[in-house]
């Protein structure tokens, strides 16, 4: 890997990085801002009560798949569950409805096969998952944890075995700190070192729930819910990468400037 592809990979992550972080801090603020806010008094109590590391194993085909089979397998698998299941834990009648869609919860997922710790990369995968982060509404995340059997790990994780018919485990672990969100979503974002390739980037990172009038944050938030889709506006933050890395003096990567790149891709 040459010097200009290894920053240029590290812009895609950060890029990513910094606009899901802008997200969830941006969230947070929004429900505090409400006249009728009742959570936690600050920004970073918020986080410490509702914010969770979010790790998702799929069911298990037993054999190797190409890449982008197993990016569009694992984002239909959690589509369902989050639509079907994970969503409706969050309010008392658990059935979600026009009225109670403000509550639920924002979840981020990345994409991620076995190796790229190790910056392994052999085009298929036998173990697809996610890594990313779930930002539960300060009224739901008591009435979420009590709705569901999970078993307390040694190291403050929660385990919750097979949630649905097409997930084996979900993993949520509280992260209390700003520090803790950047450094998990650096762990979540790693495998973005090999997007640039079109045969990996079909579904890499996706944000729920999608846009809805029905769901406030992102009409209070247009320049977020502008890269609200799926999947994620790839493209378009690797080529704010690629110009940041052939710039003699490159802006920091904000989230203006990521969807700035989103917009000048679309038009």
């Amino acid at each position: 890997m040459t010097n200009n592809t290894a920053k240029f990979n590290r812009d895609i992550r950060q890029a990513f990085i910094e606009f899901f972080s802008e997200i969830i801090t941006s969230k947070i603020k929004y429900e505090m801002s409400s006249p009728n806010y009742t959570g936690p008094d600050t920004v970073e109590q918020y986080r410490k009560n509702c914010l969770f590391a979010l790790t998702v194993q799929p069911n298990s085909s037993g054999y190797a798949t190409s890449v982008i089979s197993a990016q569009r397998m694992i984002e239909r698998k959690f589509s369902e569950y989050y639509a079907q299941s994970f969503r409706h834990r969050c309010v008392h009648n658990l059935a979600m409805s026009n009225r109670t869609k403000f509550l639920q919860p924002i979840v981020i997922t990345c994409f991620d096969v076995e190796g790229t710790r190790y910056r392994q990369d052999h085009g298929s995968t036998s173990i697809p998952h996610y890594h990313g982060l779930v930002l539960f509404h300060h009224d739901t995340t008591d009435l979420f944890f009590r709705r569901l059997r999970y078993e307390a790990l040694d190291d403050g994780a929660y385990r919750i075995t097979r949630p649905h018919s097409s997930i084996n485990s979900i993993l949520l672990k509280n992260i209390p700190t700003e520090n803790d969100m950047s450094a998990f979503l650096s762990y979540s974002t790693k495998y973005s070192s090999i997007l640039t390739r079109t045969s990996c980037n079909d579904s890499p990172f996706n944000i729920y729930p999608f846009r809805s009038k029905y769901f406030p944050f992102w009409n209070e938030y247009p320049l977020l819910s502008e890269n609200v889709s799926a999947p994620m506006e790839l493209d378009a933050i690797a080529a704010l990468a690629k110009s940041l890395n052939s710039s003699a003096a490159p802006k920091p990567i904000t989230h203006a400037s990521v969807t700035d790149a989103a917009s000048n891709s679309r038009a």
